[in-house]
């Protein structure tokens, strides 16, 4: 089988990119996806949005209409007005933002920004794969030896550690909704993932500001890694 990956439609893999956290009355996020496949898609709505735009301009006159149409258009192609420009699967393993770092560094980051940064552990046969987003998301990825920083395939384990305030209520509220599977983990956590993307499993402690994804392209080690507790923060 092949693996998802740049340039997007080679495999017939359909991405769905989103925007990382969950709450209790939005779509499912996750990291699982094809950085190409999120390009495509991103460029896709993009393309739609430029359409409604030039839709709804007034009728305007000769060059001023013209001239309105090249500034909207250039306006929506740079992703105007958007609330969430940068989203999870584009964040993930982009060349500018990725960096290989030691757990030393994990244990440094956690010192910095003032709260735990959640990983499972270290590998044997990994490095260590770390972006950092300017609102406060995490995201530790495993990349076996040999495998270049930013590489744009969706295969590798990764977690993220997100901040929500009472992560532990909201994924609470969110197991209750329909299509919704939840579980019991160690420390008294909950875990909950969509049906339909069982890939994405996201756990909360009680009292806790933090939000935490696992994403594997298996299904079974996603939820495994939580249930024996080997998702903790760096120490």
């Amino acid at each position: 089988m092949s693996s998802p990956g740049w340039p997007p439609g080679m495999n017939g893999v359909v991405i769905v990119p989103c925007a990382g956290q969950r709450n209790d009355d939005g779509p499912a996020g996750g990291t699982a996806g094809s950085f190409g496949a999120a390009v495509s898609a991103i460029a896709s709505r993009r393309a739609s949005k430029r359409e409604r735009v030039a839709e709804r301009l007034p009728i305007l006159a000769g060059v001023k209409r013209l001239a309105a149409i090249a500034v909207l258009l250039a306006l929506a192609a740079a992703g105007c007005g958007k609330k969430h420009a940068t989203t999870t699967v584009q964040a993930i393993g982009e060349p500018q933002n990725a960096k290989e770092v030691s757990p030393d560094d994990l244990r440094s980051l956690s010192a910095k920004v003032g709260h735990p940064v959640y990983w499972i552990g270290e590998e044997s046969g990994h490095i260590y794969e770390l972006t950092q987003l300017k609102d406060g998301r995490i995201f530790v990825r495993y990349l076996p030896h040999g495998v270049p920083i930013g590489s744009p395939q969706a295969i590798f384990t990764i977690v993220g550690t997100y901040p929500v305030p009472n992560a532990y209520n909201v994924l609470k509220k969110l197991a209750k909704k329909p299509g919704e599977l939840s579980f019991s983990a160690p420390h008294h956590g909950l875990a909950v993932f969509s049906s339909s993307r069982p890939t994405n499993v996201y756990l909360a402690f009680p009292g806790s500001n933090l939000q935490i994804e696992v994403f594997d392209p298996s299904q079974q080690r996603a939820r495994n890694v939580i249930l024996t507790g080997h998702v903790v923060p760096v120490s």
